[in-house]
């Protein structure tokens, strides 16, 4: 949270807002999205990065969770809250490193099978 509090308030680069709308409309476009509804999940963002007041929920990380929150946050139809779609579908992502795992099991059983051999 250190990081957090001192960059509070300072927002992204433009270069660093234009890469998060790119990715959020492939992201969105592959979740079944169309181009209408694309431009209005833009729309949503640049709602969000302004902090408009439908976004201006409070939030405590020793009371609550993040999907909660967006959960919460529902300024617009709920058929037509893209960010929050986007955003519950993102937060459900589990990070794990089995990729890696992987990797260093393979590896480990070949090192195993060449030093019996």
């Amino acid at each position: 949270m250190i990081l957090f509090n001192i960059n509070l308030g300072k927002g992204l680069q433009s270069t660093v807002l234009r890469d998060v709308f790119i990715m959020a409309t492939k992201i969105w476009v592959n979740m079944g999205g169309g181009e209408l509804s694309s431009a209005d999940l833009i729309s949503q963002i640049q709602s969000f990065y302004s902090r408009e007041e439908e976004y201006e929920i409070p939030f405590s990380i020793s009371k609550g969770d993040v999907l909660t929150w967006w959960r919460l946050c529902n300024p617009v139809r709920s058929d037509e809250n893209y960010i929050q779609k986007l955003a519950l579908k993102i937060l459900a992502i589990t990070p794990h490193n089995a990729g890696c795992e992987r990797v260093f099991s393979v590896l480990g059983w070949f090192a195993n099978q060449r030093r019996t051999r």
